[in-house]
Order: C-alpha cells, then structure tokens, then sequence
C-alpha cells in the first residue's frame, strides 16, 4: 500500500482533492471496475465506447478508496473522495 498523497504529489498538475483523501492509502490503480479490489484508486476515464464515471458506484462496491476523474466529470463520489484532474489519462 502506498499513500495516495505520494501519488498526487508525484505528477506535475495541481489535483483537486478533499482533504481526507490526503489520509488514504492506495494499493493498485485500475480504470477497469471489474478489476477493483479493496485499497484500488479507479481511475474514471472517457473512453470511445464507455465512460468510466458510470461505473464508479460498481468501483465503490467492490473496495475502491478513492476516484480520479476528470475535473469537469458532473459526479458524486457517493462516499468515495474523488481525485480531479485536467487531464486525469497522465
């Protein structure tokens, strides 16, 4: 398990964050939902055929801590800190 604030401090863009994601720990991340397990940050992204914020309560049920999406996703974490990024693909 590493802390997810290593991560966010780690890319060059300024994230969106709330304060308590600071005080997660992360222990794999995936922007698939069937692959979350308990500790994953899901990474919610756009792809061509789907959109990976509709599966962040699927990512929520099956252990994902934490949420990175795209700073301008139109979504509720539902209980999960949510991660915004400009360009969350970096």
């Amino acid at each position: 398990m590493r802390p997810l604030i290593d991560l966010i401090n780690a890319v060059s863009e300024k994230l969106d964050y709330p304060a308590e994601a600071a005080s997660l720990a992360v222990g794999g991340i995936t922007a698939d939902s069937r692959k979350v397990e308990a500790g994953s940050l899901f990474a919610a992204l756009k792809g061509t055929q789907f959109d990976g914020e509709e599966f962040i309560p699927e990512a929520k049920q099956a252990g994902a801590v934490a949420v990175l999406c795209d700073r301008q996703a139109r979504v509720a974490g539902g209980g999960v800190p949510l991660v915004r990024s400009a360009n969350p693909r970096r």
